[in-house]
C-alpha cells in the first residue's frame, strides 16, 4: 500500500486518491496509517528493547491500548490524548472504523470525509511530535537490544 520512504505527503496523497473512489476503504486505510504511525513513533521514542516493545504493541487493540502503551513507553513526553489535538473526534472516528471493518455499515464520501480529516490530522500531530523530538518516521527506526548480563 505505502512504503516508509514515501514520506507523509506521498502516503497521504495515496490515501486521498483511494478515498476518492472508495470512501469506506480509504477511511479504513487512513486508520491503518494512523496505527502504523503510532507504532513507529513508539519504536522511536521508547527506550525499551525493540523486541519487547513490538511484543506489547502486537497485543494492543484499540486507542485505549495505544494510549496506555504510550504512557508507559514515552517517558517525560506528552500524553497521546493531548498530543492528538482532536482526541475525542479520533475516538469517534475509530468507532466508525470498527463499523466498517466488521461490515456493519458503509460510508459515502460526504459521511466519511470529516473522519478522514481527523485521522490525517492525528497522523500529522504524531509525525510533528516525533520530528520535534528529532525523529523522522520516514527513516530507519532505531535498534535497541536488551543488554546482556555478564556471566559469572
Amino acid at each position: 500500500m505505502f512504503l516508509v520512504g514515501d514520506g507523509r505527503d506521498r502516503i497521504e496523497q495515496k490515501i486521498r486518491h483511494l478515498f476518492a473512489s472508495e470512501p469506506s476503504v480509504g477511511l479504513v486505510i487512513a486508520a491503518v496509517y494512523f496505527e502504523w504511525s503510532i507504532c513507529r513513533a513508539l519504536l522511536c521514542l521508547s527506550t525499551s528493547p525493540n523486541k519487547e516493545l513490538r511484543s506489547r504493541i502486537e497485543k494492543a487493540h484499540g486507542l485505549r491500548a495505544y494510549k496506555d502503551i504510550w504512557a508507559r513507553e514515552v517517558k517525560n513526553g506528552t500524553r497521546l490524548s493531548v498530543l492528538v489535538k482532536a482526541w475525542h473526534a479520533l475516538t469517534q472516528t475509530f468507532d466508525v472504523r470498527n463499523l466498517l471493518v466488521h461490515g456493519r455499515d458503509r460510508y459515502t464520501r460526504n459521511m466519511a470525509a470529516p473522519h478522514l480529516e481527523v485521522l490525517l490530522a492525528a497522523v500529522a500531530n504524531v509525525w510533528d511530535y516525533c520530528a520535534e523530538a528529532g525523529h523522522d518516521l520516514s527513516k530507519r527506526l532505531p535498534v535497541r537490544r536488551k543488554t546482556r548480563e555478564r556471566r559469572k
